[in-house]
C-alpha cells in the first residue's frame, strides 16, 4: 500500500474554487427561475437535472472548503 500524503491547496486553487462557487450559485438561481416559469415537461425535466448537477458541484466545493478550513462564499439562497 502506498503512503498518500496530503498537500494543502495553493491560494490560486482556493481562488478558482471561490469563483466557481459564486458562478454556480448564480447559475443555480437562474435555473430555479427558469424551472419556476417552464411550461413544457421536457424543459422541466432538463432544468431539474441541471439543478441536481449544479447542487452536486456546490456540495463538492463546500466539502473541499470544509476540509481545507476555508470559508465558503456567502451566497443568497432566496429569490426575490
Amino acid at each position: 500500500m502506498k503512503d498518500v500524503s496530503y498537500t494543502p491547496l495553493a491560494s490560486s486553487e482556493i481562488g478558482i474554487l471561490w469563483m466557481t462557487y459564486q458562478e454556480k450559485t448564480m447559475t443555480l438561481q437562474m435555473l430555479r427561475y427558469f424551472l419556476y416559469h417552464a411550461q413544457g415537461e421536457e424543459a422541466k425535466a432538463l432544468l431539474t437535472r441541471s439543478l441536481a448537477e449544479v447542487n452536486g458541484f456546490l456540495d463538492r466545493i463546500r466539502d473541499i472548503h470544509r476540509k481545507e478550513g476555508v470559508v465558503t462564499p456567502s451566497a443568497s439562497g432566496k429569490m426575490t
